[in-house]
C-alpha cells in the first residue's frame, strides 16, 4: 500500500488534524476532499467522523452533493437525507435511485465446528445490497445485543444481495455463502455507526425510501 505524506497543510484545529492524519495514512486516490473542504464541513456542523466518511466515499456522490452547494452554506446547516444516511450507517457506495436503495457492507459469517477456545472459522464477504422502495417498511431501531453493541435499523422489503468477487472463494466457502444467502429473508438489518444519531438516520432513511 502506498503512503502519501501531506506536509504543506497548516493545522487550524484538532478536527482538521484528526482527518488529515487519516488522509496521510490512506491512498490519496480514495479521498475526495482538500483541506479547505475539510475546514468548510467542520465549520458547518459536521463532526470529524462524519467528514471522514464524506471524504472517503468511494463513489464520492455525497461529497459532490455538498461541494455543489458550497455557494450556499445554509445547505450544510440542515444536511440532506442522503448526507444524513451516508454519515449514519456503517456502509459504503450508498446511493438512492427512483426505485431502490443501494449500499455495500461487509458481513461476517461463522461456520464449522468450534475450536478449543469456542471460536468458529469466519468468512467476511463484501456484499452489495439493493432494497426496492416499493412496499418497503422501515422498522424500529434495535441493538445487536440486548444491553450493548451497535444499533441497526430493521428494514423489510424486496432485497437483492450480491457477493463481490465470489469466484475468489474456494468451493467450500462458496457453498457456505450460497447457504447463508439462501436463508436470508427480506428483512435487512442496516448497521449504524457508533457515533450516529440513530433516530435522525432512521428518519432520513424513511424519507428517502418513502418518497
Amino acid at each position: 500500500m502506498k503512503v502519501y505524506c501531506h506536509t504543506t497543510f497548516r493545522i487550524h484545529n484538532l478536527g482538521t488534524y484528526f482527518i488529515i492524519m487519516l488522509i496521510t495514512l490512506s491512498s490519496a486516490q480514495a479521498w475526495a476532499c482538500t483541506r479547505e473542504d475539510i475546514d468548510y464541513y467542520l465549520n458547518n456542523g459536521f463532526n470529524p467522523n462524519q467528514v471522514t466518511v464524506l471524504c472517503s466515499s468511494q463513489k464520492n456522490s455525497v461529497a459532490r452533493e455538498i461541494k455543489d452547494k458550497t455557494n450556499n452554506p445554509s445547505h450544510l446547516v440542515t444536511p440532506s437525507p442522503l448526507v444524513l444516511l451516508s454519515t449514519g450507517i456503517k456502509a459504503s457506495n450508498i446511493y438512492v435511485t427512483d426505485t431502490d436503495l443501494h449500499y455495500t457492507h461487509k458481513e461476517c459469517i461463522e461456520y464449522g465446528p468450534a475450536n478449543q477456545y469456542k471460536n468458529k472459522k469466519t468468512i467476511c464477504p463484501i456484499i452489495d445490497f439493493k432494497i426496492a422502495k416499493q412496499n418497503v417498511k422501515i422498522g424500529k431501531l434495535k441493538r445487536i445485543s440486548p444491553f450493548f453493541g451497535d444499533q441497526v435499523i430493521i428494514v423489510n422489503g424486496n432485497t437483492h444481495r450480491n457477493v463481490q468477487n465470489f469466484d475468489q472463494y474456494n468451493t467450500k466457502q462458496q457453498n457456505i455463502l450460497k447457504y447463508h444467502l439462501s436463508k436470508k429473508t427480506n428483512e435487512v438489518r442496516i448497521p449504524l455507526r457508533r457515533d450516529a444519531q440513530a433516530e435522525t438516520t432512521q428518519a432520513a432513511l424513511a424519507e428517502l425510501m418513502y418518497n
